[in-house]
């Protein structure tokens, strides 16, 4: 039997001298940025059970966790996330708090990568969640923050990219599709495959919403992808037309606030299920990956036993 004593798993590695000074030098500079906005520091556990991410909505994919057993025989899951055991936290250790509750950490996230591609399965991630606030400023606070804590740590060598959830949600639910179909869309959408993309939908003829979806992932720019969208999207839905009002008053509010390295992407559509609304993901010219990932998530909660709008992001 072939012995492993000497590599590290697929995913994971070493971190030698320089790499771990860096790292440490991220980390506190991201722990002053965010104690400075007046966020408190939380540790949740490196594995929880799994009914903590399992839930009804089941965020992410079974495939996608590292899973054990203990000694009673109960099914356990390594991180994946953060922002889930911290609702769980929020909704149990500081239920009755007083409102908002500003939240921070740093700590590892384990997710199973199988097709790798360069990317780690152990990931150091900082951020922050912004709880029991849902509003205009509170949305703009988590963006502003997010966009210092990446100019503390690389200077100007950043951009930010919105988008909102709920257009794609809501087009999706227009769609008679099967679930299998829905995720080969989505699939294409995130990855901008514009032909594969276009073949998909040619199944659903004479459909506007249809017609929409292809045109999505190619939405992408300043304020000239607003101005197309709502071309687009005029007089299908009146739901649709106040989340891009709502995307556009936050495009228009960072601007006006001197931050001018955002961009809009309405292909914008996150791994994890649990957005809501406004999403957001943060990238440098270093990094073929993005390195910050955001959004709003304001039912997530619910799946503890609360009703508690959030916003938030991770660093990774």
């Amino acid at each position: 039997m072939k012995k492993y004593d000497r590599i590290t798993p697929e995913g994971t590695k070493d971190l030698l001298f320089q790499e771990c000074e860096a790292q440490r030098k991220i980390t506190e500079t991201l722990r002053g940025a965010f104690e400075a906005r007046g966020y408190h520091e939380v540790i949740t556990p490196g594995f929880e059970f799994y009914d903590v991410f399992s839930s009804n909505s089941m965020y992410f994919p079974q495939d996608s966790m590292y899973k054990l057993i203990d000694h009673k025989g109960r099914l356990l899951a390594m991180r994946p996330d953060s922002t889930i055991p911290i609702a769980r936290l929020t909704a149990t250790k500081l239920k009755g708090h007083a409102l908002p509750i500003r939240l921070y950490y740093g700590q590892r996230i384990y997710r199973q990568q199988p097709e790798l591609r360069g990317r780690s399965s152990e990931i150091m991630q900082m951020g922050i969640e912004l709880i029991g606030l849902s509003s205009f400023d509170s949305d703009i606070e988590i963006l502003t923050t997010g966009m210092e804590a990446l100019s503390s740590c690389c200077a100007d060598d950043f951009r930010i990219e919105l988008g909102h959830i709920g257009i794609y949600k809501l087009l999706m639910d227009h769609l008679n599709a099967a679930k299998e179909e829905k995720e080969k869309i989505h699939s294409l959408i995130v990855s901008k495959n514009y032909a594969g993309l276009s073949d998909v939908l040619e199944s659903f003829p004479e459909s506007r919403t249809a017609e929409i979806l292809e045109e999505l992932p190619k939405l992408f720019g300043g304020r000239e992808a607003l101005e197309k969208a709502r071309e687009l999207f005029d007089g299908y839905d009146e739901g649709l037309m106040e989340m891009l009002s709502y995307l556009e008053r936050i495009f228009q509010g960072l601007l006006e606030r001197g931050l001018d390295k955002v961009m809009i992407d309405f292909g914008l559509v996150q791994q994890a299920d649990y957005y809501s609304s406004l999403i957001f993901r943060g990238y440098i010219s270093s990094a073929g990956e993005p390195v910050l990932s955001g959004g709003r998530y304001d039912e997530l909660f619910k799946d503890f036993g609360e009703s508690l709008p959030a916003t938030g992001f991770g660093i990774n």
